[in-house]
Parts: C-alpha cells; sequence; structure tokens
C-alpha cells in the first residue's frame, strides 16, 4: 500500500474561484484572479506559523474552525 500525503495547503473559495494553495511553495491548483492570489498571499505571509498549526491539527484528526476573511 501506498500513501500519499499532500502538502501542507489551504483551500480558498471567493467571488471568483475556488483552489487549493500549498502553505510553503505557493503551488496553485484552480482558478481564481491573480489579485485574489495576491491578497491570498499576503494573508498566508502574516499567518502562515497559525496555518501550519493548524495543518497539523488536521492531520491528527482534530476538527478546526474555517478562517473567514
Amino acid at each position: 500500500m501506498v500513501l500519499i500525503i499532500p502538502p501542507p495547503h489551504i483551500h480558498v473559495k471567493s467571488s471568483d474561484g475556488e483552489f487549493t494553495i500549498t502553505i510553503k511553495d505557493r503551488l496553485i491548483e484552480g482558478k481564481t484572479s491573480s489579485r485574489t492570489i495576491k491578497i491570498i498571499n499576503a494573508f498566508m505571509d502574516e499567518h502562515e506559523d497559525e496555518l501550519m498549526r493548524l495543518w497539523d491539527k488536521v492531520q491528527r484528526g482534530e476538527k478546526i474552525n474555517k478562517i473567514n476573511r
């Protein structure tokens, strides 16, 4: 059996699309505007440590609350 674990990432829903973005490398899967990406990158820059703590909680099976911006 092969276990594939995705890199730490967040799911983003905005008025112009839905996408995932990795926390460390900022690789994007999905579609959205460059403006939204700029806003999300700025948010992630400011909150990267918190996002990684939340990722770790999810990996342990703990429930987290949605982050609303």
